[in-house]
């Protein structure tokens, strides 16, 4: 009992000094991604009209779906090799990632003919989602890159190749924005930018890996296509809204809700890359206790709560302008979302890398069913921000309450680890 007490407090002390160590780049890549997501918007905001925002949005949040067919839980899969010792595996995860992707073209383009020939959007939509199509096996599938360097708890890396994506990304949009591009070419500018950078630093990678030869290819892959349908249904629940929006009420709407998300979108991406630090410790002894974990979540989640409210209160309305007030005030009401999220990321973390991946899908199927229904409701009889509002409250709690029970219970049959 003492040797496993010893043990825990020593894997434990690993991730200390890998918080310590890492978490500065960890949130100076999200901080500084997060002014460049928060300038995009401010560009969008100025230089784009309500319909244009909306539309760029709803083809990203389609196009996310479809990363399903990129088997995006190989990711998590060569992760765990890594962090293991076992090199290599992030171009077998490639390999596979390239060849799922193929199996989402003719859904993504037979939508963008089906847009063209019934003409609910306009043409621009339609031909961006049949060129994303053709092309999405290039756009994901290469960005297992990061898991190269993160699987060895390096993560100043990722923060420098990331920061300069992220960065060129917005420049070209920002010159597409201000040249009045069409959502076409806007789609366009995102689609090549990003996967150009993802190839570039997968070819790095490849490079690096020859230098490694343990455990060469080894790749737990029924465990990746768990996670991916995971990941699938986690991906579901932050695109519905848009989607969601987008059909009920309209493009406009979705610009609101977008701008209004900024912040909880900026702050989700620092806590979610923060839990995700904890991961390469956890699987590396995956029976540790876990309590320091989840008071560094909660600590995390209560500062992120209060940085959102700062930033909401003191920012929003000087950069986006009273054209966006109903965002404003949608914002206002999210301030508890930061600290939910981080305690959600938290439990996701510890159950996925238990495996327990059927549950973690079946919860949030049943979340997404319910407060779909309850936004369904909502928006025909109260304002979009109540019902926005209440739609994001009631997704993270209905997801919160449950991982966080089966979480305690768990703990409470064993006085030693989860």
């Amino acid at each position: 009992m003492s040797s496993n007490i010893e043990a825990e407090d020593g894997n434990f002390s690993v991730f200390k000094k890998n918080i310590f160590t890492n978490s500065f780049w960890v949130s100076f890549r999200y901080v500084v991604i997060a002014v460049i997501g928060l300038a995009v918007s401010v560009a969008f905001a100025h230089l784009a009209t309500k319909e244009t925002f909306g539309q760029y949005q709803f083809i990203l949040s389609i196009v996310a779906i479809f990363y399903v067919f990129s088997l995006t839980g190989l990711n998590i899969a060569a992760l765990k090799s890594v962090s293991q010792g076992k090199s290599g595996s992030v171009s077998k995860a490639v390999r596979l990632s390239f060849l799922g992707s193929v199996f989402a073209i003719p859904f993504l383009v037979g939508y963008g003919i089906y847009i063209l020939t019934v003409g609910n959007y306009s043409a621009s939509v339609g031909w961006a989602f049949v060129l994303l199509g053709l092309l999405f096996p290039f756009l994901y599938a290469s960005n297992t890159w990061y898991v190269h360097y993160e699987g060895r708890l390096l993560f100043r890396p990722v923060a420098i190749r990331t920061i300069a994506s992220s960065a060129v990304t917005a420049i070209l949009l920002f010159v597409g924005l201000w040249n009045h591009m069409s959502v076409f070419w806007l789609s366009v500018i995102w689609f090549f930018s990003t996967a150009l950078f993802s190839w570039f630093f997968y070819w790095e990678v490849l490079r690096e890996e020859k230098k490694f030869v343990q455990g060469k290819d080894e790749l737990d892959v029924r465990y990746g296509l768990w996670v991916s349908f995971q990941k699938f249904v986690v991906s579901l629940t932050e695109n519905i809204p848009t989607l969601a929006i987008s059909f009920f009420i309209g493009f406009e709407a979705v610009a609101n809700f977008q701008i209004a998300s900024v912040f909880v979108g900026a702050v989700s991406g620092l806590l979610g890359a923060l839990t995700a630090m904890a991961l390469p410790v956890i699987f590396s002894n995956i029976e540790q206790t876990h309590r320091g974990l989840l008071f560094y979540n909660v600590l995390s989640g209560a500062l992120a709560s209060f940085g959102y409210f700062i930033l909401v209160e003191v920012l929003f309305l000087a950069v986006y302008g009273e054209r966006y007030r109903e965002s404003f005030e949608l914002a206002r009401l999210l301030v508890i979302l930061p600290f939910l999220v981080s305690l959600r990321m938290f439990f996701v973390n510890i159950f996925t890398a238990k495996g327990k991946n059927t549950f973690i899908v079946s919860v949030y199927v049943v979340a997404n069913i319910l407060s779909m229904i309850l936004f369904i409701v909502m928006f025909k009889t109260a304002p979009f921000v109540w019902s926005a509002g209440a739609y994001l409250y009631s997704i993270n709690l209905l997801l919160l309450i449950p991982l966080a029970f089966a979480y305690f219970f768990n703990a409470s049959k064993k006085t030693d680890s989860i």
